[in-house]
């Protein structure tokens, strides 16, 4: 990797990169490692050998961004925290330079400690995704996530008592997960957990990941569809879903469900309004909800036009791309 020279930003400086999740409109993605060395049956990371930057050119990267103006870094890796040792060094770095950033990454819950998250939060860390993913212990071992959700609630426990945001990345339509029921008891478990954001997503059946496989011996997707795609490209191609036990259109109506639960609620409401900071915040929290509220409206207007209006109706294919 050091092989890699640090990429040129000059001629995308005057674009205004930002995050949804993000506090400003001046943003730059850094990517410090490659690989996940661990074998989660849905991911189609496919590097399992980790690699790393030398710590001191990724710093080289964040100054030159600095210099050019860019205030807020995301660091994009697949896996940024491959153990607390890691962090704890790309901290000592930091200040070992005198630098101040805002800065959050992509991590695991079973690779943080109390006292590299309070280093890294006086540095200038102001914000984690974890993978979450499902809500049992069940769950977690039949996808090889390799966590706990004992290790779960207390990493978030952890970053709400020293400060530090939290984005719980979340999937739905998991083959044991056979009916709305089970998918409302799982997002139970998120809305306990109550992170600060969290995405849902309807889990995508991707080339070379266990998942996959086994929708192949199940007759559920076709074999090689993704190179049948990548040989004849067309629009009309769609990502596959577990269909097995529930439609793609009922698993996008759950994770439409899903998101009004969590960001609906009176106390989110009030948490998310007293912090915010900044006007960027504010702009998108606002747009959030604008779509938030256009969803539910939308649901609405479909249960009007199927109680007999005729008027009103939508084909899965339809309903699939709609805005979620």
């Amino acid at each position: 990797l050091e092989d890699i020279p640090i990429p040129s930003r000059k001629y995308i400086r005057h674009i205004k990169y930002h995050s949804t999740v993000g506090v400003t409109g001046n943003l730059a993605t850094i990517i410090t490692t490659r690989g996940c060395p661990y074998l989660c049956t849905f991911c189609d990371v496919p590097y399992k050998k980790y690699r790393q930057r030398n710590v001191e050119s990724v710093l080289d990267e964040v100054q030159q961004c600095l210099d050019m103006g860019y205030d807020e870094f995301h660091f994009y890796d697949d896996l940024f925290n491959v153990n607390a040792k890691k962090v704890s060094e790309f901290c000592d770095a930091i200040e070992r330079r005198g630098m101040s950033f805002a800065w959050d990454f992509r991590g695991r819950v079973n690779a943080v400690t109390r006292e590299t998250l309070v280093q890294a939060k006086n540095v200038g860390l102001r914000q984690i995704s974890f993978g979450v993913e499902s809500g049992t212990d069940e769950a977690l071992k039949a996808l090889k996530k390799g966590t706990t959700v004992a290790q779960v609630d207390q990493a978030f426990r952890w970053c709400r008592e020293i400060g530090i945001r939290t984005v719980a990345d979340y999937i739905i339509g998991f083959p044991f997960e056979k009916s709305p029921a089970e998918v409302r008891k799982s997002i139970d478990f998120l809305i306990n957990l109550d992170p600060d954001f969290t995405l849902i997503n309807v889990l995508q059946l991707l080339p070379n990941t266990g998942l996959y496989k086994q929708a192949v011996a199940e007759g559920i997707i076709e074999d090689k569809l993704w190179e049948k795609f990548a040989l004849n490209p067309t629009r009309e191609f769609r990502v596959a879903h577990w269909d097995k036990h529930m439609t793609p259109k009922q698993l996008f109506t759950l994770r439409r469900e899903a998101y009004r639960r969590f960001y609906l609620r009176p106390k989110y409401i009030f948490r998310s309004i007293t912090q915010t900071r900044t006007l960027h915040e504010l702009f998108v929290k606002l747009f959030g909800l604008h779509h938030l509220l256009k969803g539910s409206l939308w649901e609405f207007r479909q249960m009007l036009g199927r109680s007999g209006s005729g008027r009103i109706r939508a084909t899965e294919k339809q309903f699939i791309h709609a805005p979620h």
